[in-house]
């Protein structure tokens, strides 16, 4: 059984995230502070799982569902954690997918040239 202390832990921890993850949303990509506040909220949300997980007289199914949450949130703080390393080069082109196709070549909407 988890206690109490540890599920308003969790929902704190939980709720930090929450914050962080909205932050993304809203500033330049390639930021590298909150990429450093995404690795350390999804890291603090791993470890809370790890305990809960670690409660004695867990369910297997319940361990095994808490280990595989707290899996992703660590590969998840690894990604941020590596993002926050590198320089911030945002870019302000389209990706190249969305790139209008050159018509005036004799192209149709898709970018194919008859012929």
């Amino acid at each position: 059984m988890v206690s109490e202390e540890l599920v308003k832990r969790w929902e704190a921890l939980y709720g930090a995230y929450g914050v962080a993850s909205k932050s993304v949303a809203t500033t330049e990509p390639g930021d590298r502070a909150v990429a450093r506040r995404m690795a350390r909220a999804s890291a603090d949300v791993a470890a809370a799982w790890r305990e809960m997980a670690a409660q004695p007289g867990m369910a297997w199914w319940a361990v095994a569902a808490l280990g595989t949450a707290a899996q992703a949130f660590e590969f998840q703080a690894r990604d941020w954690a590596a993002r926050a390393k590198h320089e911030a080069v945002p870019s302000r082109l389209p990706h190249p997918q969305v790139i209008p196709p050159d018509t005036a070549a004799g192209g149709d909407q898709w970018g194919s040239v008859a012929g």
